[in-house]
């Protein structure tokens, strides 16, 4: 979590950056395999190089981008979902 200090540092308000930090903190610790990264301004994921996971955070909300594979393994269950 350590190489997440500064991102969420950056995030003002107090609530929101908590709820980020919770959960960059579950994916530590339910995967602990992936590795926790800050690339291009925002934290993710990685497995042995490759990308998995991402948040990104806006004013009110944060976004999640799953790797396209795991998206593609998922898309009929999503689409039914809508």
């Amino acid at each position: 979590m350590e190489v997440f200090e500064q991102y969420l540092a950056k995030i003002d308000h107090v609530d929101h950056r908590n709820r980020v930090e919770e959960i960059l903190r579950w994916v530590c610790d339910t995967f602990p395999q992936l590795q926790p990264q800050i690339k291009w301004n925002t934290p993710m994921f990685t497995d042995h190089g490759t990308f998995i996971i991402g948040f990104s955070t806006a004013k009110h909300h944060v976004s999640v981008s799953p790797e396209e594979a795991r998206m593609a393994h998922f898309a009929d269950g999503i689409a039914q979902a809508q």
